[in-house]
């Protein structure tokens, strides 16, 4: 390692020398809270760094760990140094008359072969903008900032681009210039969540889409497109690309977040796409990965048992502590119970019931589990102090224990209204859940809504079972039940009005992504089959309610009869409501001007200029037609259609027959 004096130093050896003179100007010099320039000195030090070794992949990662402590002043002086540097080896490799014309990578035609050194270059520029500028832009309105966000957008599918195209001369299957693909989609991706512009999603969709077919092995993208899927309400998608992952044994409890995360009221249903392969159809659906990961949990908690008799057995105390530990954070991590949760709820549904060896799992809630899913292989690109890629691609709010606490409470009410016992049922822990409300954060409004029905339920379930009862409180357990009753009334006639409401303005979550076009989002898909798990925890109530009254007679049974006609009543005209929603828009996917305004809405029409929509026009160029974008569009709206025939099913008059699910 080269020798650095604190003074004077003005140049470095080598790859350790240069970071170890970084973390000197950091520590020694640069001080954050001062805005006069101290930072320079860091600055010139990341900038030497970055000419000295900005054509290697190691380059970002060793300057990330330094970037984050510049203050605007020291971030646009070296965002524009390196842009001077690269703009200088782009006169190198093209040539000077050359580099006027086409006047910098912004407006370069990739046409020319390039080697892999000049696209690490590029590709290390555009990460450190968009780790220093653009992944800090959220919540934002200012025009400024959005035509910068879509200039970035365009260079990085350029060069994309131009590394597509230099494919055939590099000869490797994947390249340094796949991760300009990768940051174009998550720019969009942070373009739709925090702008307002549904069709970037679709946009980040397409690229990831397209990366992944010319570099199979591109995994970081696998993910992100996976998730990326899972946030559309497409979860058989989600499920085909997570397969690709290989994910296996120990990285269930890590990996199965991907899938997992909410699916129960995204996709809790096996899709019905036609596969040759039946394995192929079975590893298609979301749920079935739900039930492998709980396979290696119950393998995971008996084989634990046996190491650690073995241990003690044969004295292996180091061993012993080691395995000890290991169980403890198998037993008490967050995976866990969230596969349990969400494989309750499709059980709920569906109809469909699971192995029972699953609810072993469930002998023990933690108050506070061990949050085991790993968001590493989501691609971290962003600064440390901006909204990362896994929160915004995740369906809904990340998932926290407190929200795991108020799904554990809904599986209760469901497991005490069918006298079934057999999900979280240690009261000690499930009573300290009923009785709190600090709850809900992590979770959208919907699910409070539902955790709300479901505690005030919950009370007339132990009421009935005597829970509560066990000092002569009658009249005041008759208030309770019929408190409950009148709430219960007065909350599906407000939900049934905010679904008629949705629908009659073509959906607050149907997302707009161009004149008279509208594509379902996640969140109605959410909002629907919560709605429909409510249902179940009603009409289950009410049974309860009927079957029970007349023994203790805490009610009227007239009265509860009359009320609990008015309450089915209700969840019929929700059940209609949803299906004649889910109907209409099903037709108007099956649309051929509809899936035509789709594909123009992530590549330009034939002829249409840069000016009309950049993006567009440059996904066009680096997918070389239109075909590919109808292709990925294609199957996303037979995903989506194949979800919204579900959701019909699932809402049909009960009259009628249902078709299976499974």
């Amino acid at each position: 390692m080269a020798t650095i004096c604190v003074q004077g130093a003005e140049h470095t050896e080598g790859r350790n020398g240069m970071c170890a003179k970084m973390a000197l100007d950091l520590g020694e010099f640069f001080r954050p809270d001062d805005d006069d320039g101290d930072g320079m000195q860091l600055v010139e030090s990341c900038c030497a760094y970055f000419k000295a070794y900005g054509t290697q992949p190691f380059c970002f990662g060793d300057l990330k760990k330094f970037l984050q402590a510049l203050g605007p002043k020291a971030i646009r002086s070296l965002v524009q140094q390196i842009r001077l540097h690269v703009e200088k080896e782009h006169a190198d490799l093209f040539g000077e008359q050359e580099r006027e014309q086409l006047g910098g990578l912004n407006d370069l035609e990739p046409k020319a072969k390039v080697d892999v050194e000049y696209l690490t270059l590029n590709v290390n520029m555009l990460k450190i903008e968009y780790y220093l500028m653009h992944s800090r832009w959220e919540k934002s309105v200012d025009l400024e900032d959005t035509v910068a966000l879509e200039r970035f957008v365009v260079q990085c599918v350029k060069l994309y681009d131009l590394a597509l195209s230099s494919r055939p001369h590099v000869g490797q299957e994947r390249l340094p210039g796949d991760d300009a693909g990768h940051l174009a989609a998550m720019a969009l991706i942070r373009w739709h969540t925090f702008g307002n512009r549904p069709k970037a999603l679709l946009q980040a969709v397409a690229t990831l889409e397209h990366l992944v077919d010319k570099s199979p092995f591109n995994y970081e993208a696998i993910v992100t497109l996976t998730a990326l899927y899972t946030r559309l309400g497409i979860g058989g998608l989600a499920a085909e690309h997570y397969r690709r992952l290989l994910v296996k044994n120990i990285q269930y409890p890590s990996m199965s977040w991907l899938v997992a995360t909410r699916v129960s009221s995204a996709y809790p249903h096996a899709p019905r796409t036609d596969h040759k392969d039946l394995e192929a159809k079975h590893m298609a659906d979301p749920v079935m990965h739900l039930a492998m990961a709980l396979d290696h949990q119950l393998q995971l908690r008996e084989s634990d048992e046996q190491d650690i008799i073995h241990f003690l057995e044969t004295g292996q105390y180091a061993s012993l502590i080691q395995g000890m530990g290991h169980s403890v954070y198998n037993q008490l991590g967050f995976s866990r119970y969230m596969l349990l949760v969400e494989l309750a709820r499709v059980e709920r549904l569906t109809g469909v019931h699971e192995k029972l060896e699953y609810w072993k799992l469930a002998d023990y809630m933690p108050t506070l589990p061990i949050d085991n899913r790993d968001r590493s292989p989501v691609s971290r690109w962003e600064a440390l102090d901006a909204t990362s890629l896994a929160e915004m691609i995740t369906p809904g709010k990340w998932p926290s224990h407190k929200w795991l606490s108020q799904q554990a409470l809904i599986a209760l009410s469901f497991d005490t209204a069918t006298k079934q016992n057999k999900l979280f049922h240690h009261d000690h822990v499930m009573e300290s859940v009923v009785a709190s409300n600090d709850f809900m954060v992590s979770s959208t409004p919907i699910e409070d809504a539902q955790t709300n029905l479901a505690r005030d339920l919950h009370w007339v379930h132990m009421i009935y079972e005597h829970k509560l009862d066990e000092r002569g409180r009658r009249q005041e357990n008759a208030e309770t039940v019929a408190d409950k009753f009148t709430k219960l009334l007065t909350w599906q006639q407000e939900v049934n009005d905010a679904m008629t409401t949705m629908i009659e303005k073509d959906g607050c979550h149907l997302r707009k992504i161009g004149q008279d076009t509208n594509v379902p989002d996640w969140e109605f898909f959410h909002e629907v089959y919560i709605g429909l798990d409510n249902l179940r925890l009603v009409e289950k109530t009410t049974d309860v309610v009927l079957a029970e009254n007349p023994r203790f007679e805490l009610v009227d049974q007239k009265v509860a009869e009359r009320q609990t006609a008015r309450i089915r009543k209700l969840c019929d005209e929700y059940r209609r409501i949803v299906h004649n929603a889910a109907l209409h828009l099903r037709n108007s996917l099956a649309d051929k001007k509809h899936r035509r305004n789709m594909v123009y809405s992530v590549v330009s029409r034939q002829g249409d200029t840069e000016e009309k929509d950049p993006v567009a026009y440059w996904l066009r160029h680096a997918f070389g037609n239109e075909e590919y974008a109808q292709k990925t569009l294609a199957r996303l709206n037979a995903a989506w259609k194949d979800a919204l025939v579900t959701i019909g099913d699932l809402t049909r008059p009960r009259s009628s027959t249902r078709l299976p699910l499974r």
